[in-house]
Protein backbone atom coordinates (compact mmCIF):
# COMPACT_ATOMS: atom_id res chain seq x y z
CA UNK A 1 0.00 0.00 0.00
CA UNK A 2 2.84 2.39 0.87
CA UNK A 3 4.44 1.79 -2.52
CA UNK A 4 1.25 2.85 -4.28
CA UNK A 5 1.17 6.13 -2.38
CA UNK A 6 4.86 6.70 -3.11
CA UNK A 7 4.38 5.96 -6.81
CA UNK A 8 1.37 8.27 -6.97
CA UNK A 9 3.25 11.14 -5.29
CA UNK A 10 6.24 10.74 -7.60
CA UNK A 11 4.08 10.64 -10.72
CA UNK A 12 2.25 13.81 -9.65
CA UNK A 13 5.57 15.55 -8.96
CA UNK A 14 6.91 14.48 -12.37
CA UNK A 15 3.83 16.05 -13.95
CA UNK A 16 4.97 19.35 -12.37
CA UNK A 17 2.17 19.63 -9.84
CA UNK A 18 2.79 21.87 -6.85
CA UNK A 19 4.65 19.81 -4.22
CA UNK A 20 2.86 21.47 -1.29
CA UNK A 21 -0.59 20.74 -2.71
CA UNK A 22 0.39 17.14 -3.59
CA UNK A 23 1.60 16.46 -0.05
CA UNK A 24 -1.46 18.14 1.46
CA UNK A 25 -3.73 16.08 -0.78
CA UNK A 26 -2.00 12.85 0.17
CA UNK A 27 -2.26 13.73 3.84
CA UNK A 28 -6.01 14.40 3.41
CA UNK A 29 -6.50 11.04 1.67
CA UNK A 30 -4.55 9.25 4.40
CA UNK A 31 -6.66 10.93 7.08
CA UNK A 32 -9.93 10.02 5.33
CA UNK A 33 -8.82 6.39 5.03
CA UNK A 34 -7.50 6.32 8.61
CA UNK A 35 -3.94 5.67 7.38
CA UNK A 36 -2.33 8.84 8.74
CA UNK A 37 0.29 6.77 10.61
CA UNK A 38 1.75 5.82 7.22
CA UNK A 39 2.55 9.42 6.30
CA UNK A 40 6.12 9.59 7.74
CA UNK A 41 7.21 6.32 6.14
CA UNK A 42 5.61 7.30 2.83
CA UNK A 43 7.50 10.60 2.83
CA UNK A 44 10.76 8.81 3.69
CA UNK A 45 10.13 6.48 0.74
CA UNK A 46 9.50 9.43 -1.58
CA UNK A 47 12.71 11.12 -0.43
CA UNK A 48 14.70 7.91 -0.82
CA UNK A 49 13.47 7.39 -4.37
CA UNK A 50 14.15 11.01 -5.28
CA UNK A 51 17.66 10.78 -3.87
CA UNK A 52 18.25 7.54 -5.75
CA UNK A 53 17.22 9.14 -9.00
CA UNK A 54 19.51 12.12 -8.43
CA UNK A 55 22.67 10.84 -6.82
CA UNK A 56 24.39 7.92 -5.12
CA UNK A 57 22.38 5.05 -6.41
CA UNK A 58 24.24 4.72 -9.69
CA UNK A 59 27.23 2.46 -10.08
CA UNK A 60 30.54 4.34 -10.03
CA UNK A 61 34.12 3.18 -10.51
CA UNK A 62 36.94 5.50 -9.44
CA UNK A 63 40.44 4.70 -10.70
CA UNK A 64 43.80 6.47 -10.85
CA UNK A 65 44.21 6.12 -14.62
CA UNK A 66 42.88 4.48 -17.76
CA UNK A 67 45.66 1.88 -17.47
CA UNK A 68 44.47 0.99 -13.96
CA UNK A 69 40.95 0.57 -15.33
CA UNK A 70 42.15 -1.78 -18.08
CA UNK A 71 44.31 -3.81 -15.65
CA UNK A 72 41.47 -4.36 -13.17
CA UNK A 73 38.52 -5.04 -15.51
CA UNK A 74 37.81 -8.48 -14.02
CA UNK A 75 38.13 -7.29 -10.41
CA UNK A 76 35.83 -4.37 -11.13
CA UNK A 77 33.25 -6.69 -12.69
CA UNK A 78 33.31 -8.94 -9.59
CA UNK A 79 32.98 -5.98 -7.23
CA UNK A 80 30.08 -4.55 -9.24
CA UNK A 81 28.38 -7.95 -9.13
CA UNK A 82 28.84 -8.15 -5.36
CA UNK A 83 27.24 -4.70 -5.03
CA UNK A 84 24.37 -5.81 -7.31
CA UNK A 85 25.01 -3.16 -9.96
CA UNK A 86 22.76 -3.61 -12.96
CA UNK A 87 23.70 -0.69 -15.19
CA UNK A 88 26.99 0.19 -16.82
CA UNK A 89 29.08 2.05 -14.23
CA UNK A 90 30.18 5.66 -14.51
CA UNK A 91 33.99 5.77 -14.59
CA UNK A 92 35.84 8.59 -12.82
CA UNK A 93 39.57 9.18 -13.16
CA UNK A 94 40.96 10.56 -9.87
CA UNK A 95 44.57 11.75 -9.99
CA UNK A 96 44.79 11.78 -6.18
CA UNK A 97 44.59 7.97 -6.08
CA UNK A 98 47.97 6.29 -6.21
CA UNK A 99 46.49 3.04 -7.44
CA UNK A 100 43.70 0.60 -6.76
CA UNK A 101 40.00 1.14 -7.29
CA UNK A 102 36.91 2.40 -5.52
CA UNK A 103 33.59 0.85 -6.56
CA UNK A 104 30.26 2.14 -5.29
CA UNK A 105 26.65 1.33 -6.00
CA UNK A 106 23.39 1.97 -4.19
CA UNK A 107 25.12 3.81 -1.33
CA UNK A 108 27.56 0.95 -0.71
CA UNK A 109 31.26 1.37 -1.30
CA UNK A 110 34.26 -0.94 -1.64
CA UNK A 111 37.53 0.96 -1.40
CA UNK A 112 40.61 -1.02 -2.44
CA UNK A 113 42.68 2.03 -3.27
CA UNK A 114 46.28 2.43 -2.19
CA UNK A 115 45.35 5.84 -0.81
CA UNK A 116 42.90 4.26 1.68
CA UNK A 117 45.36 1.51 2.57
CA UNK A 118 48.11 4.06 3.28
CA UNK A 119 45.75 6.24 5.31
CA UNK A 120 44.69 3.22 7.39
CA UNK A 121 48.32 2.26 7.96
CA UNK A 122 49.15 5.81 9.04
CA UNK A 123 46.21 5.84 11.48
CA UNK A 124 47.29 2.54 13.06
CA UNK A 125 50.94 3.59 13.35
CA UNK A 126 50.20 6.97 14.93
CA UNK A 127 47.83 5.68 17.60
Amino acid sequence: MKDRYITAILSLLREHHDAVSVIAGVRDVLTKRNHERLFPSIMRGVLRRLEDSVSGAEATVVVASEAELARNKEVIAKLLTSLEAKDEPRVVIDDSLIGGIIVSNNYQRIDTSYKRALASLYERVTQ
